[in-house]
């Protein structure tokens, strides 16, 4: 079963083979990428092409590994560089290579192997609440009337949700008589969000409120 299929050098069956599998187990990556992940169209199909790239040049360097990472990690810095992925993307980028540099040495058995091992891990650790957080970290800004003292007034909304609340900045609006206030927050997973936006409401004078990811770092 793990036996490689270009015992006898690189002929039109093994290449034929080698090709099929690369592209059949890319197809899997990318489903399970689909599954468990955000994505893009172009993305999904970098996952399904990718196999066969990094196969093709593992064949060509005459199934030298040293050789073929080399190559192919020269090239995958350009993917990099041009445009980072998350960490859930990288997995999948780095799946799709070994499984590509498996076939590239004819191991076809052992990839698809691999292939299924990958996919029961990431749909098992995606669909389960291993590694849940308990927390969710949200980003608020509320803007609070120059007359209230915004610690002692939204403090105590804080400790009655169980909100972890650091002050991230104050900006002055309104020729000063506005205090835009923003929060680094961190929410209990099953909290009430809509009875919490209320109560800082009537806390802040129905003056505006925003409570989403911070624009500035962005969501991971």
């Amino acid at each position: 079963m793990f036996n490689s299929v270009l015992t006898g050098g690189i002929t039109a069956q093994s290449l034929f083979i080698t090709s099929c599998a690369s592209i059949v187990f890319g197809l899997a990556i990318a489903w399970v990428h689909t599954k468990t992940s955000s994505y893009s169209k172009n993305f999904a199909i970098t996952l399904v092409t990718l196999p066969v790239l990094v196969q093709f040049v593992i064949m060509m360097t005459s199934g030298s590994l040293g050789t073929g990472v080399a190559i192919m990690g020269t090239f995958s810095l350009v993917r990099f560089r041009s445009m980072p992925g998350t960490s859930r993307e990288l997995v999948s980028v780095f799946a799709a290579m070994a499984v590509g540099l498996v076939t590239g040495t004819g191991y076809v058995g052992f990839a698809g192997v691999a292939t299924v091992i990958i996919a029961i891990l990431l749909l098992t650790l995606h669909f389960t609440n291993l590694f849940d957080p308990s927390e969710t970290t949200q980003y608020l800004t509320i803007s609070m009337p120059e007359d209230v003292e915004h610690e002692q007034v939204l403090r105590p909304v804080f400790d009655e949700y169980h909100v972890k609340a650091t002050l991230d900045n104050i900006r002055l609006k309104n020729m000063g008589s506005i205090f835009e206030l923003s929060y680094d927050l961190e929410l209990p997973k099953n909290m009430d969000r809509k009875a919490f936006i209320n109560d800082l409401r009537i806390r802040n004078r129905n003056l505006s409120i925003i409570l989403g990811k911070n624009p500035l770092k962005g969501g991971l």
